[in-house]
């Protein structure tokens, strides 16, 4: 568990407005794991109350450029492991009415429409996770 990934529950927990037993109880965590990670982690009530995830710096961010619906990104050596598999194949098909939004794990929303937009979302998938999207 990082501690990103804990902000994260205990955010969800927050915003329950259940009690650590019964959030424990509905999301299949241990309690005392739960409290754990509480004080391992040792999350401030500001950090949750401004709802950013708190980071150690930007390595997590991979650089990113679009230019005339090309995508450039830095290729893996394998797949990232946030990367959903492949469950069915994909048309990649964009129309003028498509739509493609995405939802980042920090909360940043992306919405790509028209047939452009959703090309270069599509290039950027299949860039960042390999064959998820091809």
């Amino acid at each position: 568990m990082t501690r990103e990934e804990f902000f994260h529950i205990l955010l969800r927990q927050r915003q329950s407005n259940l009690t650590v037993k019964d959030f424990c109880a509905n999301e299949g965590y241990n309690r005392s794991q739960f409290y754990d990670w509480r004080s391992r982690f040792n999350i401030s009530d500001e950090e949750l109350k401004s709802g950013s995830v708190p980071t150690a710096g930007m390595d997590g961010f991979v650089p990113i450029s679009i230019d005339n619906n090309n995508v450039s990104a830095p290729t893996f050596q394998s797949q990232p492991a946030l990367c959903p598999q492949k469950t069915e194949k994909t048309s990649g098909k964009c129309t003028d009415n498509s739509e493609i939004s995405l939802e980042l794990p920090n909360g940043i929303k992306m919405k790509f429409k028209g047939t452009g937009g959703c090309k270069a979302a599509l290039s950027l998938l299949t860039k960042l996770c390999g064959t998820c999207f091809a």
